[in-house]
């Protein structure tokens, strides 16, 4: 593909802005398209693991265990932004292991256009600073309840996703000019999201006081 038609493109998709005769630059998302991204980005992996309950594949359940080692030790190293890097690009690479429990190819590649629709990284690093203390333990907890089949799991990852978009919301609602009203108050699971999802995610959201950061 030429490089503008591959441009033109990206501008379609509202990856880049480009200027004429000027310059080309990514677009920097608003609260709230980060916001209406991490609602797609939970009815994808609740997805995933809810089919990932009945049955976790031991090549998915090694990577996984892998990552969250990989945590645990980052997570006794020296606080630094390195640190804080490394553990961002594990936090994405556990999000997409998770998505892959699908066995979906087109979950996966909606996971990776998300990805690449807002970056990321930019997300991860407006949370990680506040997070960063039970980051390791959250992750490790969401593997263990899916390893026990358990819908625990969906309780796990949307505490962990709760606690991301409230502060999400809080860095956008500080920003000079972000009105209250273009945050929405909540994040719950959509009518559009499947429809096992919507059962399960209705049955399992509310909080379980076990302890986990």
């Amino acid at each position: 593909m030429p490089v503008r038609e591959a441009v033109k493109r990206l501008e379609f998709e509202q990856v880049v802005s480009v200027k004429p005769r000027s310059c080309c630059q990514v677009r920097k998302p608003s609260p709230r398209m980060i916001w209406e991204i991490y609602e797609l980005r939970m009815f994808l992996e609740r997805f995933a693991i809810t089919k990932a309950l009945g049955y976790l594949p031991a090549a998915s359940r090694k990577r996984l265990h892998a990552i969250v080692k990989r945590m645990r030790i980052l997570q006794g190293e020296e606080d630094t932004p390195a640190r804080a890097q490394r553990a961002i690009a594990l936090d994405r690479e556990f999000h997409a292991e998770i998505c892959g429990l699908a066995q979906n190819d087109c979950v996966n590649a909606f996971f990776r256009q998300l990805s690449l629709h807002v970056n990321m990284t930019l997300i991860h690093e407006k949370t990680y600073e506040k997070l960063k203390r039970g980051w390791a333990g959250v992750h490790a907890e969401i593997l263990r309840c899916i390893e026990a089949h358990s819908p625990r799991a969906l309780q796990a990852l949307q505490r962990h996703f709760d606690n991301v978009t409230t502060l999400l919301r809080e860095n956008g609602q500080s920003h000079a000019g972000t009105a209250e009203s273009e945050l929405p108050p909540s994040a719950p699971v959509a009518h559009g999201a499947p429809r096992r999802v919507r059962r399960l995610a209705s049955r399992h959201a509310r909080p379980a006081h076990d302890g986990t950061p």
